[in-house]
C-alpha cells in the first residue's frame, strides 16, 4: 500500500534518476519520441517536492503512442491509465510503482511542441529561473498538505498557482 503524500526536500538524485530511466525508456521509444524531458517539481534545484520525477515525452501524435508505445512502456513495469485522457485528452500517462505502491515514475506522452509540452516546459523554466516563485510554490504545497494530506485537494489547490505562472507565457 502506497504511503501518504509527502513533500520530500529537494534531492540531488532526482536529476539522476530522470537520466537513468530516460535511457530506459529511449530503448524501446527511440523511432517514436522526438524528445524527452524532466519537469515537475523534482526537476527545479533546490525545491522539495513529492519524490515522484515526471517525464515528458513528445511524440509526433497520440496515433503512434496508441499503435507503438502503451505496450512497451508496460512492458518496462509501467501501469497505463487511460482515464485519465478524460481530463487531458492531449496526453498519455503512465506510472511506475515500487513493490509498496509508492509511486516513482510519472510519464505523460505528448504531442512534441505542442501546447502540452510548451506550457510544462515553460513553468519548469520559469520556476528555475525565479528562485522566490519556487519558494513560494514549494511552501504553497506544504501548506495544502498540512491541512489535509488528500492528493484530490493538493492538485485542485495547486492548480491556480500553475495556471497564474502559465499566464505569463507569450502567446
Amino acid at each position: 500500500m502506497a504511503k501518504t503524500l509527502e513533500i520530500a526536500p529537494y534531492n540531488s538524485e532526482w536529476p539522476k534518476l530522470f537520466d537513468k530511466e530516460k535511457k530506459i525508456l529511449s530503448k524501446p521509444l527511440y523511432n517514436w519520441v522526438f524528445d524527452t524531458e524532466h519537469i515537475g517539481s523534482t526537476a527545479i534545484p533546490g525545491l522539495a517536492a513529492k519524490p515522484t520525477i515526471d517525464i515528458l515525452m513528445g511524440v509526433a501524435d497520440f496515433d503512434v503512442v496508441d499503435v507503438f508505445c502503451i505496450d512497451p512502456m508496460i512492458d518496462l513495469g509501467y501501469d497505463y491509465i487511460e482515464e485519465y485522457e478524460k481530463i487531458f485528452p492531449e496526453r498519455r500517462f503512465f506510472q511506475k510503482l515500487d513493490k509498496d505502491g509508492n509511486h516513482l515514475f510519472h510519464v505523460h506522452l505528448v504531442q512534441f511542441n505542442g501546447p502540452f509540452w510548451h506550457k510544462h516546459l515553460f513553468f519548469r523554466n520559469y520556476l528555475r529561473k525565479h528562485k522566490d516563485v519556487a519558494k513560494e510554490y514549494e511552501t504553497l504545497k506544504k501548506d495544502l498538505l498540512s491541512k489535509n494530506g488528500d492528493i484530490e485537494a493538493y492538485l485542485k489547490g495547486k492548480t491556480s498557482f500553475v495556471r497564474k505562472i502559465e499566464s505569463l507565457m507569450k502567446k
